[in-house]
């Protein structure tokens, strides 16, 4: 008898330790997320994504202040405008620069960047200027007639600074020889940060700083006025971008 009693003490003993075992591991389980924590979280994506439109509206009506009222882009009291702008993404933010062909040698081209909260521009003289895809570099080397500047530019927080200066050129006594014997060599000479250098020396200080096989030429040019349109209408066909 006592055996019995033994037997069914330990079988309750039993039981009871496996409700609570199981009232342990219903209280581990994941706790389920709040609607009103689920709901915290839409808020804040909504957030970063309006975030994101306010600084596009603001980049575009910067733009658009910019080239109507600057008096080097803006047109002239009688209207005529011959400027061709494209948007390129210079340095590694993700807001495109404006690229701007002024149409003539002495007007050259100007890049503008939108910076906190501001537009920052810069005049590249003459025309034909290329850059490296978000690497904020530009090269200019735009010369003729026996003379040919070279400038390396980097657009860096906002601010343009030339980091490569070079220039290669005619000397009058080669120019002297070439006059008095036609079958003179054309020897140019080169300068580096105003020191004199070999044309390969020239040429390997230009590779030091950039590359010019990832370099590019701005594409997709369009009218001043068809791009003012675009910019206020948000529709301009951004086609580098």
């Amino acid at each position: 008898m006592k055996k019995r009693v033994i037997v069914t003490v330990l079988m309750v003993s039993m039981l009871v330790g496996c409700k609570t075992a199981s009232k342990e591991e219903a209280a581990i389980e994941p706790e389920e997320v709040s609607v009103e924590e689920s709901t915290e979280e839409v808020d804040e994506a909504e957030e970063r994504e309006d975030e994101g439109v306010e600084t596009e509206e603001s980049w575009r009506e910067a733009y658009y202040d910019y080239l109507t009222t600057n008096e080097d882009v803006a047109p002239d009291e009688t209207g005529n405008h011959g400027l061709q702008v494209t948007m390129i993404y210079l340095d590694d933010d993700d807001v495109p620069e404006l690229f701007i062909d002024t149409g003539f040698e002495a007007g050259g081209e100007i890049i503008a960047t939108y910076y906190d909260g501001e537009v920052v521009s810069y005049n590249f003289p003459r025309l034909g200027s290329q850059y490296i895809e978000r690497s904020g570099l530009v090269y200019t080397n735009t010369g003729h007639m026996d003379y040919y500047p070279l400038t390396i530019t980097k657009l860096e927080d906002g601010e343009f600074r030339e980091i490569g200066v070079g220039l290669a050129y005619l000397s009058e006594a080669d120019r002297e020889h070439l006059i008095a014997d036609e079958n003179y060599p054309y020897i140019l000479t080169y300068e580096w940060e105003d020191e004199l250098v070999s044309e390969e020396q020239f040429n390997a200080n230009v590779a030091e700083i950039y590359d010019m096989e990832q370099s590019v030429y701005p594409e997709e040019y369009v009218p001043y006025d068809e791009f003012l349109k675009g910019l206020r209408e948000e529709k301009l066909e951004e086609a580098n971008y």
